[in-house]
């Protein structure tokens, strides 16, 4: 059985220094069904990553398969210390300098999203939440970004030491190969089900399949 988000995050944080490599390896570790894991570490990283940057939300997107709005999947909350699952949806058209900057840089940096212009176009979006600071880190695989880890900060803008930008590029390097290994998985478990499928109709007597 899974051990509960609270008590995994708890093995996970055991100082404010503690390097995200560690963390990455005691994902690795996870006693978690595999049809849960994923969402698990997504999970996990988000809480991880609101407690180490010390920011108030902390949200994973992803784009549409035809890359034409971007869906907040998971978001987490620092001080209600909790996860919501209310998907918001912005259309890329919407804000087309916002993602050239993510996609030009390896964390985009925003110290007062009032006075950027990367940001200019999600001002209303922002300014209902109360967010002043990004820390953004684009999630790429084969070479193309498709998502985005936002961390949010919410009160009097500041600045990211270098450290705390260090840190954003890995939770969005880790969640890039967690969903390599979550597709890879998927392709064996479809693999071995035709195996199965196939071992089963070769017995003798066995029927075909009907449409």
């Amino acid at each position: 059985m899974g051990r509960s988000t609270a008590s995994i995050r708890e093995r996970f944080v055991e100082s404010g220094t503690s390097s995200f490599l560690n963390v990455r390896l005691q994902l690795a570790r996870l006693e978690v069904p595999d049809g849960d894991r994923l969402e698990r570490i997504l999970q996990v990283a988000t809480e991880i990553s609101a407690d180490q940057l010390e920011v108030e939300r902390v949200g994973i997107w992803f784009f549409d398969p035809a890359r034409t709005a971007m869906t907040q999947m998971v978001l987490y909350r620092a001080s209600l210390r909790r996860h919501e699952t209310a998907e918001t949806t912005l259309s890329l058209a919407s804000i087309p300098r916002y993602i050239e900057g993510i996609e030009s840089k390896r964390v985009l940096v925003v110290e007062d999203v009032n006075t950027s212009e990367v940001t200019q176009e999600l001002t209303e979006y922002l300014g209902s939440l109360g967010v002043t600071s990004l820390l953004d880190a684009p999630i790429f695989r084969r070479g193309q970004m498709m998502g985005v880890v936002c961390h949010e900060h919410v009160g009097p803008a500041r600045a990211f030491s270098t450290r705390e930008v260090d840190f954003a590029a890995s939770v969005a390097d880790m969640i890039a190969l967690y969903l390599e290994e979550a597709e890879a998985s998927s392709a064996r478990q479809m693999l071995l089900a035709q195996e199965k499928e196939l071992l089963v109709s070769e017995r003798p007597g066995a029927r075909p399949a009907r449409d």
